[in-house]
């Protein structure tokens, strides 16, 4: 799991597309990949994330598309 993430994580992309942040592994390795996740996407033209997680959404993200089975119920522009 490490390895892919270090690999999946070492290119600078202008687009980056996410389902779900990455929250396991013992707490060095998740806040070094918390690091690694915020200078990824800070670098990003574009970031499409995927998740449950309201608060990391609005933390990340500059606009929000909610979804319920497929349908569009909400769009936020923050």
């Amino acid at each position: 799991m490490r390895l892919a993430f270090a690999i999946s994580t070492s290119v600078a992309a202008d687009i980056v597309v996410m389902d779900e942040w990455l929250s396991v592994g013992d707490h060095a390795f998740a806040e070094q990949a918390q690091n690694r996740l915020t200078r990824l996407t800070d670098q990003a033209k574009i970031l499409v994330l995927a998740s449950h997680d309201e608060q990391l959404i609005r933390r990340t993200c500059n606009k929000i598309l909610q979804l319920d089975h497929g349908d569009m119920v909400n769009f936020t522009a923050l």
